[in-house]
């Protein structure tokens, strides 16, 4: 996999592989501690090249999409940090990290606000029938029928 290290980075620095796009405020941060490591396509790596870029650097910034598997974080004698640029951890094997003593991180409550929008979004959407009824007006069934049958109102109901 052909790899770009970022100019002036130091040999001090511990080598980072970002496997994942990083925004452009975020670089200068993670380009003053660590020596970055990108792939040159920009996209997310495969799981090959990621077997091909991991045992070469101490610490990697990945998606729930790049998986850690057991087999994976055997050929990475080297690696100390697995962080997600996400909530979850599900695509990492926490045990075989841990038994290697790698730090496995991952960014929580970052996406709470927007979970709690779409959560009510969804609630309106199925208490109103908004699909159906988008999907009627689409049809021009309305103009043969008349309008949908009414939905259910939310004024009024408690949700939980």
């Amino acid at each position: 996999m052909n790899t770009q290290v970022d100019s002036g980075a130091s040999a001090n620095k511990p080598r980072v592989f970002l496997a994942v796009p990083v925004p452009d405020d975020l670089l200068p941060q993670i380009e003053a501690v660590c020596e970055p490591v990108k792939p040159q396509s920009g996209r997310i790596p495969t799981k090959e090249e990621m077997a091909e870029v991991l045992p070469t650097v101490e610490g990697v910034m990945g998606t729930v999409r790049s998986q850690f598997t057991r087999e994976l974080l055997d050929s990475c004698p080297n690696l100390r940090v697995i962080s997600n640029f996400g909530v979850g951890f599900d695509n990492i094997d926490v045990p075989a990290a841990s038994e290697r003593g790698v730090l496995v991180c991952n960014t929580p409550r970052v996406l709470d606000g927007a979970v709690a929008d779409l959560t009510i979004a969804m609630l309106l959407c199925s208490a109103r029938d908004v699909l159906p009824g988008d999907q009627y007006v689409r049809s021009g069934e309305w103009k043969k029928s008349g309008p949908p049958p009414l939905a259910m109102e939310v004024r009024g109901k408690t949700l939980g």
